[in-house]
């Protein structure tokens, strides 16, 4: 009677058990994949701002090596900001869908000797924002 009694208990996982493990590798995937989408949008922001300087630095070598003024200007409603140098005009920089640049609402200009203007261009996306003055008449960029 005893034996009838008696139930065996299966080996293995419960319902709950199987519940908590499930829940615990879910976080364990979602939480890498939260953090490279971050990491994916800054290193995007970064990159933008540091083709904007390198782009503009060959833009001003440019015209001062072929005696021609060079002329950028920013699109907002294409996200572009293209330079018109020598007779021809080139990408310099595409501009991410949550970014917005200010500063630029008209074209800047660079002389054939390498002057421009001294202004003050801010790339912003709400959370982060980077400022590059340009001073002085040589032009010297200062990302801040």
């Amino acid at each position: 009677m005893e034996q009838l009694l008696k139930k065996e208990t299966a080996k293995g996982f419960t319902l709950i058990e199987s519940m908590v493990t499930l829940f615990i590798v879910t976080l364990l995937i979602l939480v890498p994949a939260v953090e490279l989408t971050g990491m994916k949008r800054s290193v995007e922001r970064q990159q933008t701002v540091t083709t904007f300087v390198t782009q503009f630095e060959q833009a001003k070598k440019i015209a001062e090596i072929s005696n021609s003024s060079a002329l950028i200007r920013y699109y907002p409603t294409s996200r572009k900001i293209v330079v018109a140098q020598a007779g021809t005009t080139k990408l310099l920089v595409r501009i991410p869908d949550q970014m917005q640049v200010f500063g630029l609402t008209s074209a800047l200009n660079i002389g054939n000797d390498g002057y421009v203007a001294p202004t003050t261009i801010t790339f912003t996306d709400g959370s982060w924002s980077r400022k590059i003055t340009i001073q002085m008449m040589w032009g010297e960029l200062i990302v801040a």
